[in-house]
């Protein structure tokens, strides 16, 4: 029950969860962590944790007694083919742009590889080959042509917050904040960090590569049952035709924990409209998903509003 999530061979938008120790019942917690057989039933996900040479990224999820409490739940993340938009949510997070979970049946007796149960389904039918014989293979592999490709992590976090960290051999930290008890997040074929003032390029942050503005809405003390407007505006000097804009309204009880309200759906276009009910208690913004002129995927985070006040 690790926190993972993998794309495939699209531009894929991936987030993880957000989940305190305090969200996990004391029996539940074991069902949480790896251990080490669980490490090695996915092929080729030891080799991307553990890189020779390089620090050991498992352990942020595995079965540790002698490990500090964590502050939050790590979120494996894998996005694949394509350009991506990953953001992880979590704490110690650990994103990689190109890697991707291959699930196949293998008939053992030949070595035979299929995608789907349904490539050899006649020859089962047949008898030609025993059910018994079809063993489940797990994989974490990397597609060789990437060219072109550009994926993005992204953090709701201004630059100046944190502190990004150049491990070599393409794994990047980023440490958030100055909270000893921050643990950073670990990114590997990541070729855009974008936080919420600007999105940065290569390890080092350079000069910020801006693709957008903002997102902008008309009241910054919503009451229930008061519809709100929230309009995406970019810089036509960076972002002329963007496309795939999407919007989603997330809900927070402190201004800190986002999740989508319940009562909101995503909507398509340049300017979205949301009623806050009974349950959209606490804050509100607005995260703005969009393909820029080279049609990689961004996303932007407005300021947040209220908290809600209650209907008159």
């Amino acid at each position: 029950m690790v926190e993972a999530l993998s794309g495939g061979a699209g531009d894929d938008v991936l987030r993880g969860m957000e989940i305190i120790p305090a969200d996990i019942l004391d029996a539940d917690r074991p069902l949480n962590r790896l251990t080490e057989e669980h490490l090695l039933r996915t092929g080729g996900l030891t080799g991307l944790l553990r890189p020779a040479g390089g620090a050991d990224y498992a352990l942020r999820f595995m079965a540790n007694p002698l490990a500090p409490v964590p502050v939050g739940v790590s979120n494996l993340l894998l996005g694949g083919s394509g350009s991506d938009l990953i953001e992880g949510n979590g704490t110690a997070d650990f994103i990689d742009g190109d890697a991707y979970l291959r699930v196949q049946l293998e008939y053992s007796v030949t070595g035979e590889r299929f995608d789907s149960g349904r490539d050899l389904e006649a020859r089962v039918f047949s008898g030609e080959i025993n059910p018994g014989d079809i063993n489940i293979v797990r994989e974490v592999v990397t597609d060789p042509d990437q060219a072109g490709a550009i994926d993005t992590a992204v953090f709701a976090l201004p630059r100046g917050d944190v502190e990004i960290v150049d491990l070599g051999n393409g794994y990047v930290e980023v440490w958030p904040g100055d909270d000893p008890e921050d643990r950073p997040t670990v990114l590997h074929n990541i070729e855009v960090i974008q936080f919420n003032d600007c999105t940065v390029t290569g390890t080092e942050g350079g000069v910020p590569d801006v693709r957008q503005r903002r997102a902008r809405r008309a009241d910054r003390s919503p009451t229930e049952g008061q519809e709100l407007t929230a309009e995406a505006v970019f810089d036509e000097d960076l972002v002329t035709t963007p496309t795939d804009v999407s919007f989603s309204w997330e809900i927070s009880p402190d201004d800190d924990d986002w999740a989508p309200s319940v009562t909101a759906d995503e909507e398509a276009g340049l300017v979205s409209t949301f009623t806050p009910g009974v349950d959209d208690v606490g804050f509100l913004r607005v995260v703005v998903t969009f393909l820029d002129d080279d049609g990689q995927p961004r996303s932007i985070v407005s300021e947040s509003v209220g908290p809600v006040e209650a209907a008159p």
